[in-house]
């Protein structure tokens, strides 16, 4: 499917490219998916028609709406010929997710709600779409990355017995996991030593733009992180001029070890060691490190697990 029929369709509308590819390459076989075998994936498939939209609705938010409601209408999804197909679902799957941002917010949810409903005709298939929504909206690296719409998904997946119990366990173990510190809502407090002996709380922590960071001196993709933002001109003047702080928790490690590499981390920066427990509380799911958030006022969450690049954009 191009894209450019879905900017024809928006008129003025723009949407950024999606990638053809997203993990693992489309052209290879599809793998199997919770036990059952997906169709093999080498031929080629054809692509979704695009609904037509009424002439009447002319708001580009109403237009994408429209699309996101009626997408999959031309797929029967007990045609396991593309149904089943990881090619034609991944394919399909990115072009939809990136209508997302452009439609209107309350009509993703019954939108999404019906899709899965569809697609639970066949068990096979269903797994799947759950599979390829997992891999397009919760995957860090997929240029259609959306949590919150992964909710939706996750929402249906917890409750529809079509993908067995397996599938319904891991939606509702992932749904708990992302409800935590989600954005728009106030982070959970903790408690935290600084290099200087100092005992203090996330919450009593000043700032109107915070980076929370969790880091562990043993993750190599951690120090290049740290590395990469004290190398960035435009970061440290927003951390030298007050306009960022950065509060950097060093969790599940022991207190010496924090404190003999504690004077590799940035001067300007709050370097401290979890008190809380965090790992074990379960207050912020930390999936792998670094995990990043960045804070508003309030201590309201802005971006969850936001990307060295992703701040530094931010910031300029």
């Amino acid at each position: 499917m191009r894209l450019a029929e879905i900017i024809l369709i928006f008129s003025s509308m723009f949407l950024q490219p999606v990638a053809a590819r997203c993990g693992e390459a489309l052209g290879e076989s599809a793998t199997a998916v919770s036990g059952t075998a997906v169709a093999d994936s080498s031929f080629s498939v054809d692509e979704l028609p695009l609904p037509s939209v009424p002439s009447s609705l002319t708001v580009p938010s109403a237009r994408a709406a429209y699309i996101v409601e009626h997408f999959w209408d031309g797929l029967d999804f007990r045609d396991t010929l593309r149904s089943r197909s990881r090619v034609f679902m991944e394919r399909s799957f990115s072009t939809y997710a990136s209508l997302f941002p452009h439609a209107r917010a309350e009509a993703l949810p019954p939108a999404i709600s019906g899709l899965m409903m569809r697609a639970s005709a066949d068990k096979a298939a269903y797994r799947l779409l759950c599979v390829v929504a997992e891999k397009y909206l919760y995957e860090k690296g997929s240029p259609v990355y959306n949590e919150e719409c992964f909710m939706m998904f996750l929402e249906e997946m917890s409750n529809l017995p079509a993908g067995g119990e397996a599938v319904m366990s891991r939606a509702s173990f992932l749904l708990e996991a992302a409800r935590k510190n989600r954005r728009g809502t106030v982070a959970a407090d903790f408690a935290y030593t600084t290099r200087n002996g100092g005992r203090h709380t996330f919450h009593a922590t000043p700032g109107d733009t915070l980076l929370l960071m969790f880091y562990d001196p043993d993750c190599r993709h951690c120090m290049e992180t740290v590395g990469r933002l004290d190398g960035s001109v435009v970061f440290c003047n927003a951390v030298a001029t007050g306009r960022l702080t950065v509060l950097a928790v060093c969790v599940d490690t022991s207190d010496s070890r924090w404190r003999s590499t504690v004077d590799s981390m940035p001067d300007g920066w709050i370097v401290a060691n979890d008190a809380s427990g965090i790992p074990s509380t379960g207050l912020y799911d930390l999936p792998s490190m670094p995990v990043m958030y960045l804070i508003g006022k309030e201590k309201r969450v802005i971006a969850k697990e936001i990307s060295a690049k992703e701040i530094i954009e931010f910031l300029e």
